[in-house]
């Protein structure tokens, strides 16, 4: 398998998981990702009743939840079935590709892209928190984070395919 053919795979995924992300954030409104937003605007947030923290932590563990089954199942559909990746090598770097190519998509399409400078993310009362909404850093750090971090899931993928192989 190429790396060409992982990076296009990679993207198509990340594109697949943007779009289902913000059907979902539409459909339930900004509010519910507050767990992801810039300190200042989540501060505000909880400031002005608009969320409670118990309200935060039920939606920010359930998104997690949706994160880790999509994030984990379709790479490993990709990089097992699809791939037909039998080794722990081939395993680990297509997962490594997949997982950073969505990581860098959402930091770089999703979170500076549209959440940095899209009215629909805005919550009334934080309109004037512009320098949080454009802290690029922050979602950027993420990313930077996660060529490090994403190196696990993409090691038990390898696994996953040795004992496969």
């Amino acid at each position: 398998m190429s790396w060409q053919t992982v990076l296009v795979e990679g993207l198509a995924y990340s594109l697949g998981v943007a779009v289902v992300l913000m059907a979902l954030a539409k459909a339930s409104g900004p509010l519910s990702q507050i767990h992801n937003y810039p300190h200042p605007i989540y501060q505000r947030a909880l400031d002005l009743g608009l969320v409670d923290e118990d309200e935060v932590r039920r939606n920010r563990l359930r998104y997690k939840a949706i994160g880790v089954v999509v994030l984990a199942v379709v790479p490993l559909a990709l990089v097992l079935g699809v791939n037909h990746a039998r080794t722990f090598w081939e395993g680990f770097w297509q997962a490594y590709l997949i997982f950073n190519v969505w990581s860098w998509f959402d930091a770089l399409v999703v979170d500076c892209g549209f959440f940095c400078h899209s009215r629909f993310w805005v919550i009334p009362g934080t309109e004037d928190l512009v320098d949080a909404y454009h802290d690029y850093w922050f979602h950027l750090r993420y990313a930077v984070w996660g060529l490090a971090f994403i190196a696990v899931p993409a090691a038990l993928v390898g696994l996953l395919a040795a004992a496969v192989g």
